[in-house]
């Protein structure tokens, strides 16, 4: 899935008199190019974007360099003027010599940097604001890198970053130095909130004199609003003396969540509430006295805004009174009973958080937390169901394809290999694959696929992430969706890649073969800190019926991440 199998805007102006007659040719190997949407209109080409996007074929789009640039400074380049062999030989956007991007040089020998400054964008009319560009750098070092600072509000004479302290509200939103992907455009993706003016500052840095001559380049910034409604919760600390807009369940056989009185020594523990730590504060519980049944019961979210499709995140506080680990489990359900995260019978005695990642569908919107207690206690309190990302995920590495591969990418192409493609399943074609994706339930919905159609060898695809290094300590755990059609030799595999290994090192730590089940399958495994997770998808040769679809990933921070499905961490989950 290179880039371009992407839609790429295309803009050309013709200066010239007289009659023109235009034709678009293609030129290619193996594969497929579609035009859409032309359009002729007379008169000049639209000026470019002021919101800082830039493709950089034209002109820099108002992005100069930072007044502290000492004699090194960011050009509008392309391998025609380039005056190194090792500078990207094509742009991303164009995917020819010609296409510009900005690059600057950082010399061997010296210690130097440069900032390449965005012009005073203006407020957005949405706080949520997303940046996504890609970058290409000769190697990767500790001493050597690239950052990316947001400047709020910036003075008329713009700070000078490189040698006085960041102002208040200044915010780093990306840093990479040794975790750099070398020799190749890769995507970056990363979210952020302003209220007010602010500058973008892409910064290139060498603090070493005895490595070689090093530069930055940058094509395709692009800025745009992240979904307006990422971010909106539905919580409830239950210290008004209410259960908010949650509510327990009614069915025959349930038993409802009580709120606590612990002032009156209801219950007698916990003593204290989590949120307010004192006998004051409110939270729900459920106890059973009697040794010879099982209750249950259910708390339930209010009902979601239909517009609340794709990510969203619960988190709570739970504390348990019990002598057998076995009497008392916690479940959360979605509405159509799809089983998300279990406690496996590790509740304790003291107020202890849970951070569920969940994936909403439209219809399907209300969650549950479900507890089964034999004689035992158990407590909720804070329960925050949020739509979007958990606070532990990295914007880019979760991806639902519905724009594009976020930072995921195809390994380099090498002999043997074939391509991940983003599709979905309103594409008109006869190919088989999936008619509707994960994320959205719908044939509108996109995913990333690879099929044995048109293959004359035995080949696969390796979709490959970003270095993976999440800033909030604990297991990090890749959640997936995915589709191995039922087709002998079909094959998704998950290897890890760790920084400094070689590729004789790395290992299969997850796979999964076809299957008679046709909808798509949950996925789960356990990635190690500073890895790159490479998704392998083995497909039959000339078969149309081989293949292999992948959707709505997440990489967070989850104790309790296992393996999904059962057998899959052996290797042999299906595989034949």
């Amino acid at each position: 899935m290179s880039e371009l199998q992407l839609w790429q805007k295309v803009v050309y102006e013709e200066n010239r008199g007289g009659n023109i007659e235009i034709k678009i040719e293609s030129s290619y190997t193996d594969g497929t190019v579609a035009v859409d949407d032309i359009s002729i209109t007379p008169g000049k080409c639209p000026d470019p974007p002021r919101d800082g996007s830039c493709t950089f074929d034209t002109s820099t789009c108002g992005y100069t360099n930072h007044e502290s640039n000492g004699k090194h400074k960011w050009i509008r380049a392309n391998m025609r003027n380039s005056r190194a062999l090792n500078w990207p030989r094509r742009d991303h956007t164009t995917g020819t010599p010609s296409g510009g991007y900005a690059l600057i040089e950082m010399p061997y020998r010296e210690i130097s940097s440069g900032i390449l400054t965005s012009r005073v964008l203006s407020k957005p009319e949405s706080p949520s604001q997303c940046l996504r560009f890609l970058y290409f750098v000769p190697d990767a070092s500790g001493n050597r890198g690239l950052l990316v600072r947001l400047l709020r509000n910036p003075l008329p004479a713009s700070r000078t970053q490189g040698n006085a302290t960041a102002a208040e509200g200044d915010e780093t939103l990306w840093h990479l130095d040794a975790a750099l992907l070398p020799n190749r455009w890769t995507p970056v993706e990363v979210s952020y909130t302003v209220r007010d003016n602010y500058e973008l500052h892409f910064r290139c840095y060498s603090s070493t004199t005895r490595s070689p001559d090093f530069f930055c380049a940058i094509d395709d910034v692009e800025i745009f609003p992240c979904d307006d409604k990422k971010g909106e919760k539905m919580s409830c600390s239950f210290d008004d003396g209410h259960l908010c807009k949650w509510q327990t369940s009614n069915h025959t056989g349930d038993v409802p969540w009580e709120l606590s009185d612990v002032e009156n020594g209801v219950p007698q523990l916990p003593r204290e509430d989590h949120t307010l730590s004192t006998p004051q504060g409110k939270f729900v519980y459920l106890e059973n006295k009697a040794s010879s049944k099982v209750v249950k019961a259910k708390l339930l979210s209010p009902a979601l805004d239909p517009k609340w499709v794709g990510a969203a995140c619960l988190s709570f506080w739970h504390f348990a009174v019990l002598e057998d680990p076995r009497s008392c489990n916690l479940t959360v359900l979605s509405a159509n009973e799809s089983e998300w995260w279990s406690s496996s019978h590790q509740l304790k005695r003291s107020w202890s958080q849970e951070v569920v990642r969940l994936w909403l569908q439209e219809g399907k919107g209300q969650v549950s937390i479900e507890a089964s207690l034999g004689m035992a206690l158990i407590a909720l309190d804070d329960v925050v169901l949020t739509y979007g990302q958990c606070a532990s995920e990295r914007r880019g590495l979760s991806c639902d394809f519905e724009r594009g591969p976020c930072t995921w990418t195809n390994a380099m192409s090498k002999r043997g290999t074939s391509e991940w493609f983003v599709r979905g399943g309103h594409l008109r074609s006869t190919l088989p694959r999936p008619a509707t994706d994960h994320t959205l339930g719908t044939s509108q919905g996109s995913y990333v696929f690879v099929s044995g159609a048109g293959l004359y060898s035995a080949q696969s695809a390796t979709l490959v992430s970003e270095y993976v290094n999440l800033a909030v300590p604990g297991v990090q755990c890749m959640d997936f969706w995915f589709i191995a059609q039922n087709v002998a030799g079909t094959q998704l595999s998950v290897f890890m890649e760790q920084r400094g290994y070689s590729d004789f090192n790395r290992d299969v730590v997850w796979a999964a073969g076809p299957s008679n089940f046709t909808g798509w399958r949950r996925g789960q495994v356990k990635v190690p800190r500073r890895a790159r997770v490479m998704l392998d998808g083995k497909v039959v040769p000339n078969n149309k019926n081989s293949y292999i679809a992948v959707d709505d990933i997440s990489i967070e921070v989850n104790s309790n991440c296992r393996s999904l499905p059962p057998g899959a961490a052996a290797g042999n989950e299906g595989v034949r």
